[in-house]
């Protein structure tokens, strides 16, 4: 216990020196005042253990763990480094400084608990499920794989009714407040329960999906997500963020009919054996906020009543009639017009203002609304941290952090991947343009000039071959919104066609609106051949960074375009799924569509 009680003290003493820093380094970049702070309680949070425990409750009567009992270990009988009990006489709980996991005697899952300010709480039960749906029964064994300060993995056997195994192996390791779930021999499924209301699929370059129950009245739905989604917990102080490494895994919710408390139960993640699941709980004091939006309050200033509790890069994606939002990044203070990346001219309706957050949506067009359009003029404002800056404290994870420690990449390599776009040396004009400003500012462009040349044609071949990709997503869509206009001149498939051929319709919208933005490949490999001009000239700096600024906005508005006809031909298959299962009349027509969203998304 020694060894593991000093390594907790070191860790300790470099995370208070890291989290002061921080605290000093945002001092400089925006008053304090602006954000909410944790407090004593909080930093004395973090000089706890980050280490790894594992725990025998002992013979006492099964039953779910009170939240309490975490902050009182010392009831429970630790299981000593390195040791790998038979069995265990009561509950096997393993947990760090961050979160807490009960193997249950007498239960069917995993429990998921997280230290708060305020303590520990329950967060979400997690629950492998057999290929015939059925929910297991009871735990019918653990075996303890590895227990040592860095990490504690236990390998869990329960059993259904019908005396089917469900096997699952749990990883804990130290310090980190994420979950990894391997699935074992006759897992098909991982049944995540939350106390949700919304389900937030991000798109690091499009607009965001946000699944609410009172937005469908099926009992199921499909989640277009290929990789990663959010759980936005009820009371805004956590986010339980699921992620898996193969995009073949499908993801539904399903959602409880209680009228007008209807709100999701559970989701679903498929998962073959040997796949892999994290769950990664995102926990602080008003880590999100949910503000609704009614006509009343368009052209006005909304000063929300939340005010973001660390600096970060807050995301605020406004619901609409269907799943998709429309998502923005909060500014530090108001926006004017301006031309932005990917969608025009624009006044961006989120931002901050001293300690205040504020929105602000357009006002009604000047001929009014369409009939019946104002009355029924219902927004929610999501807000929650998407990526840290440079003034996050070491100590908060923010979903794009989470990606790059499961699945090993940044947004742009995550959706490049996607694509087929992506190499080893990722030649995206924000890449490129930075290497070669750099060369520029050190007086190195004449001994890089030959480097420079490759680079940036680099460049301008994976602009050309983004712009091809973007083409084929349109004409897929035009494709796709005639086989619907035909179908919707059939009795039995025409409300199905109708609501494919709006996701069409949108996703062609989507791209006509981002052209200009998104320029030619001539004219990138233009902007190209003016930096390459500008080699061996005396202050040319300043007219280097402008050309790169240009070409870097052209990227972005590819990678916008890209995320957002991705994004949706995900949610054109699974309204396909949807139709097959609830709609049997038209779900012929639904399989021919699912089939080639399907082949389009492989399509490399």
């Amino acid at each position: 216990m020694k060894t593991r009680q000093s390594l907790a003290l070191s860790l300790a003493v470099v995370g208070l020196c890291a989290a002061l820093g921080l605290f000093r380094s945002s001092l400089r970049l925006r008053p304090a005042s602006c954000w909410a702070q944790e407090g004593a309680e909080g930093a004395v949070r973090e000089m706890r253990d980050p280490c790894t425990h594992l725990y025998d409750t002992g013979p006492a009567p099964s039953a779910p763990v009170p939240d309490d009992a975490f902050a009182r270990p010392d009831a429970w009988i630790e299981v000593p480094e390195g040791d790998a009990p038979a069995a265990f006489k009561g509950d096997a709980i393993f947990l760090n400084d961050k979160l807490a996991v009960a193997l249950p005697r007498d239960g069917a899952g995993a429990a998921v608990y997280s230290r708060t300010s305020s303590g520990w709480q329950h967060r979400a039960l997690l629950t492998p499920c057999a290929p015939d749906g059925d929910r297991p029964a009871a735990l019918a064994g653990v075996e303890v794989i590895q227990n040592d300060m860095s990490a504690v993995v236990l390998g869990a056997t329960f059993a259904t009714d019908a005396g089917e195994k469900v096997k699952a192996t749990f990883r804990l390791t130290t310090g980190e407040p994420i979950l990894e779930i391997q699935a074992g021999q006759g897992t098909d499924k991982l049944v995540v329960d939350t106390r949700t209301r919304h389900v937030v699929v991000p798109d690091f370059f499009g607009d965001d999906m946000v699944l609410r129950a009172e937005a469908f009245d099926t009992p199921r739905i499909g989640l277009p997500t290929e990789n990663f989604f959010l759980n936005l917990v009820e009371g805004g102080d956590a986010i339980v963020m699921c992620i898996w490494p193969s995009s073949d895994q499908g993801a539904t919710v399903d959602f409880a009919d209680r009228g007008p408390e209807r709100g999701i139960v559970t989701c679903e993640i498929e998962w073959a054996e040997g796949g892999t699941v994290w769950v990664a709980l995102l926990e602080h004091p008003g880590i999100w906020h949910s503000r609704a939006i009614s006509s009343q309050d368009r052209g006005a200033d909304i000063v929300l009543d939340w005010r973001p509790p660390f600096q970060a890069e807050w995301r605020g994606s406004f619901t609409q009639e269907g799943p998709f939002a429309g998502s923005w990044n909060f500014k530090d203070e108001p926006q004017e017009r301006h031309l932005a990346p990917g969608r025009g001219e624009i006044v961006n309706p989120c931002w901050f203002d001293s300690e205040r957050a504020l929105v602000r949506m357009p006002q009604a067009p000047s001929g009014g609304e369409p009939p019946g359009r104002a009355s029924s003029y219902r927004k929610l404002l999501i807000a929650y941290p998407i990526a840290p800056n440079r003034a996050t404290p070491l100590t908060v994870l923010c979903p794009i952090d989470v990606i790059r420690r499961t699945l090993g990449v940044g947004p742009c390599q995550y959706i490049l991947a996607m694509e087929g776009l992506g190499q080893q040396d990722h030649p995206t004009p924000d890449v490129v343009t930075e290497w070669v400003e750099r060369q520029f500012k050190r007086k190195r462009e004449k001994r890089q000039a030959e480097t420079i040349r490759e680079r940036l044609n680099q460049m301008a071949d994976h602009v050309q071959r983004t712009q091809e990709r973007i083409e084929r997503y349109n004409d897929f869509a035009r494709h796709i919104g005639q086989l619907c206009a035909r179908q919707e001149q059939e009795q039995g498939t025409a409300g199905v066609a109708g609501e494919l051929r709006k996701t069409a319709q949108d996703m062609e919208r989507s791209i006509a609106l981002r052209r200009d933005a998104m320029k030619t490949p001539e004219m990138v490999r233009s902007l190209a051949d003016s930096i390459v001009v500008l080699i061996g000239q005396e202050n040319v700096l300043a007219e280097c960074e402008r050309l790169g600024e240009e070409l870097r906005s052209i990227g972005a508005a590819q990678d916008n375009t890209l995320a957002k006809c991705r994004m949706s031909v995900r949610w054109l298959k699974q309204q396909c799924r949807m139709a097959v299962v609830g709609r049997p009349e038209a779900s012929g027509f639904a399989r021919q569509i699912q089939a080639e969203a399907e082949q389009m998304l492989q399509q490399k």
